[in-house]
């Protein structure tokens, strides 16, 4: 027992020091999604100021003073671009010396070339405009790469989880529980977090309350199902609950992103006749109701967007197809051609959203996969002969391990696919399929 708990404390430390020592590179890794991610936003942003006669260096000035709303990595950026003003006021120098700053190969190479076109042609409006197309083209290829990635994630998941069940299993080595245990608990736990951060270009919501109920069930799980014979029982019964919670929940926010969606169509069919976005927002926001009727009224106020956006919780979607749709009206009076390059983005996001949906069947087939191979071992080492190893195969820990190790799967390909695990009826009657086949045909 006392070596037990030795080998879990220097497991915890050794995590808890990679973590440390990994924390810079990770937070610059993830600082790099986020600037390709929202790239589009911000390009789309930049040309229509462009068009009233703004330049890049007087977009941060905007943004550092809270007067225009841009996508949140950018912000960073205008405050770095401000504080190098302030040591050297030449735009093309302090351009240059943000671009060195920044992890991104694709958004450093803007900034560079954007310097360069300020003291040459000085047609940066043109330059902005082919930048945004080629990366409207290859928007398609980064969804591809991205989803790639994923998959890599959930694939090297399901490697290392089958590698400690299946390890867990054998007669002839010794695991002790605890370290099972904090394993699968930790690589879920992880591999979890991840799949939120990359999950971002999906822009899928994952307010306080979901968050918590998602971690607290990878967490406690096990704990739960390992108290006794029948717990599973118990466990079952509690994921149903909390899924069907968590359901009804999140469907103010499917409701919200449907309808600000419908809202930007309406809006791009209004700018075409020439009409302004806040004046097309005016006269057809009041149909859709709250929180669409709300943003009316702060207009008719006098409000900022910037005011308006931060007034308001809504949605991760929502909030980007608003801070986008009002980030412009303050500089410009037109929009049609603006909100096409929103429009294209949202469409993006759909279709990056269809796409996971899509390989979530792959991912439930691993878990399947994952399933029948613990089920193969556990039949072939349970006929072993225990007297000829150290220690005997303890058939109900194994059960047990089985079982959280698929629950655990079953989640983690279900926000990796969808976001939420708890929408996927796949998902629950799979979780239910694994139940019955482990402690009944084990």
């Amino acid at each position: 027992m006392l070596s037990d708990i030795i080998y879990l404390i220097i497991a915890i430390i050794s995590f808890s020091l990679l973590i440390y020592v990994f924390k810079p590179l990770i937070k610059r890794y993830f600082f790099k999604l986020k600037l390709e991610n929202e790239f589009l936003d911000f390009l789309s942003i930049l040309l229509t100021l462009e068009a009233s006669g703004l330049r890049l260096d007087n977009v941060f000035e905007e943004a550092f003073n809270r007067r225009l709303v841009l996508p949140s990595s950018y912000n960073v950026l205008a405050r770095d671009y401000i504080f190098l003003s302030k040591i050297n006021p030449d735009p093309y120098t302090c351009l240059r010396k943000l671009a060195d700053r920044i992890p991104s190969d694709r958004v450093r190479e803007f900034f560079r070339g954007y310097s360069e076109v300020l003291i040459s042609t000085n047609d940066t409006l043109r330059y902005v405009e082919s930048f945004l197309r080629d990366e409207f083209n290859s928007l398609k290829n980064r969804i591809n790469s991205y989803i790639g990635f994923l998959d890599n994630l959930f694939e090297a998941y399901m490697i290392l989880l089958l590698g400690i069940v299946v390890y867990s299993i054998l007669p002839f080595t010794f695991f002790p529980p605890y370290l099972v245990l904090f394993f699968i608990i930790g690589l879920s736990i992880a591999s979890f977090l991840v799949a939120l951060k990359l999950l971002s270009l999906a822009m899928v919501t994952y307010d306080n309350i979901v968050f918590t109920a998602t971690l607290a069930l990878l967490a406690g799980s096990p704990v739960i199902v390992l108290l006794g014979d029948m717990f599973w029982v118990v466990h079952l019964i509690i994921v149903l609950l909390i899924g069907l919670v968590l359901l009804f929940m999140t469907r103010y926010i499917v409701s919200v992103e449907n309808k600000f969606i419908i809202l930007l169509e309406d809006l791009y069919s209004e700018t075409r006749q020439g009409v302004s976005i806040d004046y097309a927002l005016i006269r057809v926001g009041d149909r859709y109701g709250d929180p669409v009727s709300r943003i009316v009224d702060l207009l008719k106020l006098g409000l900022k967007p910037i005011e308006i956006v931060k007034s308001l919780k809504l949605p991760v979607l929502s909030s980007r197809v608003l801070s986008l749709t009002l980030a412009p009206i303050e500089y410009s009076r037109g929009g049609g051609g603006y909100l096409g390059y929103v429009l294209g983005i949202v469409e993006g996001i759909k279709g990056l959203r269809r796409t996971l949906e899509e390989r979530g069947r792959i991912y439930y087939l691993y878990v399947l996969f994952l399933l029948i191979v613990v089920y193969v071992m556990y039949r072939l080492f349970s006929r072993v002969d225990g007297s000829m190893f150290m220690f005997n195969v303890d058939g109900l820990f194994i059960k047990n391990i089985a079982y959280i190790s698929l629950f655990e799967s079953i989640v983690i390909a279900g926000v990796v696919s969808r976001g939420y695990w708890f929408r996927s009826m796949v998902g629950y009657l799979l979780l239910l399929l694994s139940s019955i086949m482990i402690f009944f045909f084990f």
